[in-house]
């Protein structure tokens, strides 16, 4: 309803501002028809506004009544899913209290000391047949370290013209600095 009273004002607004450009004839025909038309919108809004008071007292009542006619159907639900909540809780908590009790510790370790003896065979196994790929690599791999190791000569005997030089470069620049960071000055300092 306020999305309409403020269209209305836009438009009465910009009505004023067109009246001024109008001729009085016309002028007067115009105020008119507004006029007609503006006790129609304001009728309008004067019935909008009283079925507004009339029905928010009926949706209130209407939700207070669903409320009233809801609240205890959930109340109910919720007080049984609670109950059910509970109960679970409670079968939870005696389940893990038998898991701390002693005697069944020690069944689970006499099962797991079961269970070891029955998978030892397996995993001795397993660890034979792995020991046995191992070997069987074993070829290769002496193959590949010595490929490997026949590459790195090369690359050292090929980067040796190259490094030779800076190396030595290096060596008398570090006689040099040596040899200046060693020797006395020569001013002799006075006491």
């Amino acid at each position: 309803m306020d999305q309409l009273q403020e269209g209305y004002l836009e438009v009465k607004s910009y009505v004023h501002k067109l009246e001024a450009k109008l001729p009085p004839k016309v002028t007067r025909a115009y105020n008119q028809v507004v006029a007609v038309s503006l006790s129609v919108v304001d009728k309008g809004l004067g019935a909008l506004r009283s079925l507004k008071r009339k029905v928010t007292p009926a949706t209130e009542k209407l939700t207070a009544s669903f409320y009233s006619i809801v609240t205890p159907y959930a109340n109910s639900v919720l007080e049984k899913v609670k109950r059910y909540t509970e109960a679970m809780r409670r079968v939870v908590a005696n389940k893990t209290e038998t898991l701390k009790n002693p005697k069944l510790m020690e069944k689970l370790k006499w099962q797991l000391e079961e269970l070891k003896s029955q998978l030892t065979p397996y995993a001795e196994k397993l660890q034979s047949q792995l020991q046995e790929f191992q070997a069987s690599l074993e070829p290769f791999a002496s193959r590949t370290q010595e490929k490997f190791k026949q590459g790195a000569r090369r690359i050292k005997q090929s980067l040796r013209a190259y490094l030779a030089p800076i190396l030595e470069e290096l060596k008398k620049q570090c006689v040099k600095d040596s040899d200046d960071w060693v020797t006395p000055p020569a001013v002799t300092p006075t006491q």
